[in-house]
């Protein structure tokens, strides 16, 4: 994301996180430089490929920026989605006011970083609870100081409680 380029995807997608999944991400971080596994390696990689778009995706509208400074703070969020800075702490680190940095935001990401913020907290938990992650330590992972108010949002956004979404899994 640090270098934005004609290729890079336009809207942030989520994949449902399975077993399998987990296992061969695994492998390939994994795997040694060793020249008798690069095979094993490039098969892990082409099953990986193959089982990617099987996977269910969280489609919406959560894009991402094609502006440098605001890549550099989305990509900071991505790493670390439960990241409470403020938006003034934001706009400091890229060297905007924050009436520029808002309008940045709304512009490149049609949305507020709050919003935004929300979206791919909401994914990334997901993401974990599909794993088998208690809900309590997903919420607190993620920035929110309750429970309750997590599962209120996570409900909010995806349509079910965060309990019956890891029961679905």
């Amino acid at each position: 994301v640090a270098s934005p380029s004609a290729t890079m995807p336009t809207q942030l997608r989520s994949l449902e996180t399975t077993a399998l999944l987990l296992a061969l991400l695994q492998e390939v971080r994994d795997a040694s430089d060793r020249v008798d596994e690069q095979a094993r390696h490039a098969s892990i990689v082409e099953l990986l490929l193959h089982e990617i778009p099987r996977m269910r995706c969280f489609d919406s509208d959560t894009r991402l920026p094609q502006d440098p400074r605001l890549c550099r703070v989305c990509e900071a969020i991505l790493a670390d989605p439960g990241d409470e800075r403020h938006i003034d702490d934001w706009a400091a680190a890229i060297g905007m006011g924050r009436r520029t940095f808002t309008r940045l935001c709304r512009e490149q990401l049609g949305m507020g970083l709050v919003a935004w913020r929300q979206q791919v907290r909401i994914k990334a938990a997901a993401s974990r609870l599909a794993t088998g992650a208690p809900i309590a330590r997903v919420a607190n992972e993620m920035g929110y100081s309750n429970p309750s108010s997590f599962s209120s949002t996570f409900r909010r956004v995806l349509g079910v409680q965060p309990s019956q979404y890891q029961h679905q899994r």
